[in-house]
């Protein structure tokens, strides 16, 4: 008897702080679908743009796409291999080993007759390659492409180059790898930029040099655009139905009272069930709310100034409904 007490308390005590934090992340979870309606689709701004070479732009301001060739400005050398024309070089170390690693495995089991959940913790030997970080390393180089100097790191462009290996050495054998990457300069790129008297502006809506062409680069664009869309979508799910699980978790107690589990497992089963349910509708009405609230405050204020019409409409005459007067006493009635 004491142990069930103590098991309701906390039972009690999970309940009532979790309905706090699922308020907290009910609330929270609103950027995700506001964020995802506001998304800007820098491919649309790109799809419209004509492909200009990078020499025409001295003195251009606005958006712009621009074509030309991408040279290193630093002369990199890779540790293995030969390659020219290097914007960026990638070396990793490779040790091929083996480890004991530990982890909680859980099964059943029988014990008095009842199904008990026992958790263990298992070793397990694991052989597999081991990146070496002290003997690794990623060395970038500025580019130069036309006029502008485009800065690697983050103040710089996104490359959005594929890495190429020119070397790999090594097995299981030898338990030793080596391998080399590199992004070629040297050929002929586009440069999707925002820029102000022939020069890149501050923090530009879009900045990315890549080795595609215009329509291959705003397809890309467009995946990653919408990827990230549905993401923030799916979260926000995910977290709405986390938040509505835990609000509701007070409610739950009372499925303590029954002795039969099954009926407690199946009732928090809709529960769970009806809480995505409310998730997916919250979110689907927070996107189209935040998405095209233009349109809604164009249909109430249509629906004000048709109320306003229809109220100013002079009313209708009303039929005459006078009856004539009572015949005198005597006099046949009319008709």
């Amino acid at each position: 008897m004491a142990r069930w007490g103590r098991d309701s308390k906390q039972s009690c005590f999970g309940a009532f702080s979790g309905f706090f934090i699922g308020i907290l992340i009910f609330f929270l979870t609103f950027m995700l679908p506001f964020s995802a309606a506001r998304t800007e689709k820098d491919s649309r701004d790109i799809g419209k743009l004509d492909v200009m070479k990078v020499e025409d732009a001295s003195g251009f301001s606005g958006k712009a796409l621009l074509s030309g060739t991408a040279e290193p400005v630093e002369q990199l050398r890779v540790p293995r291999g030969t390659a020219s024309n290097i914007i960026a070089f990638r070396y990793t170390v490779e040790k091929y080993e083996t480890r004991i690693e530990e982890h909680d495995e859980t099964h059943t089991e029988v014990r008095n007759g009842k199904d008990v959940q026992v958790t263990e913790r298992v070793q397990e030997e694991v052989t597999e390659w081991v990146t070496d970080k002290d003997r690794s390393r990623e060395e970038w180089s500025d580019v130069r492409f036309g006029h502008l100097l485009l800065e690697s790191g983050s103040a710089g462009p996104r490359f959005d180059i594929p890495w190429q290996e020119i070397f790999r050495e090594g097995d299981e054998g030898t338990k030793l790898r080596e391998t080399v990457e590199i992004k070629q300069g040297g050929q002929p790129c586009l440069l999707a930029i925002e820029m102000k008297d022939g020069n890149v502006v501050a923090e530009p809506d879009f900045f990315r040099l890549t080795d595609k062409t215009k329509d291959q680069l705003v397809s890309t664009m467009d995946s990653e655009e919408e990827g990230g869309r549905w993401m923030k979508i799916v979260f926000s799910v995910i977290l709405w139905t986390i938040a509505f699980n835990l609000m509701l978790g007070p409610a739950m107690l009372m499925f303590n009272i029954f002795p039969v589990k099954q009926v407690g497992g199946c009732a928090r089963g809709i529960v769970g069930f009806m809480a995505f349910l409310a998730a997916i509708v919250t979110t689907w009405i927070t996107y189209v709310l935040t998405k095209f609230w233009w349109v809604i405050v164009l249909l109430i204020v249509g629906l004000a100034v048709f109320m306003v019409v229809r109220a100013m409409q002079p009313g209708k005459a009303e039929p005459d409904m006078d009856l004539d007067d009572d015949p005198e006493p005597g006099e046949p009635a009319a008709g």
